[in-house]
């Protein structure tokens, strides 16, 4: 009986983390691309571009050491492997998002 307590309280861990990782993947999205959205958030934000920044990495930042998380409860590989892969990807263009914002990568 308590095996299978026990066994219920992982798979409900599991399901509450993938739905905060999904919940902050989509959180970032938003707050990436809406500027009203930010203006929400933040109604006396001087600048969006900071504002965006914290919004966009922070979630992101929180997701990586979510999926650390569902690796030490062991899910699927692959499950773990699609959420790191994806948490990846999107870290990596909100870097390159936020680099072309700020005019960095603008060529002479």
């Amino acid at each position: 009986m308590g095996e299978v307590n026990e066994k219920a309280g992982v798979e409900m861990k599991k399901v509450i983390l993938f739905i905060l990782f999904w919940f902050l993947i989509i959180f970032s999205v938003i707050a990436q691309i809406s500027d009203r959205f930010i203006h929400w958030l933040s109604p006396n934000a001087l600048s969006l571009i900071d504002e965006r920044l914290t919004y966009t990495f922070v979630p992101i930042m929180i997701n990586f050491f979510i999926v650390f998380l569902l690796w030490k409860i062991r899910i699927q590989k692959s499950h773990f492997l699609i959420s790191f892969f994806l948490n990846f990807i999107f870290f990596m263009f909100y870097i390159y998002y936020q680099y072309r914002d700020w005019g960095l990568g603008r060529v002479r």
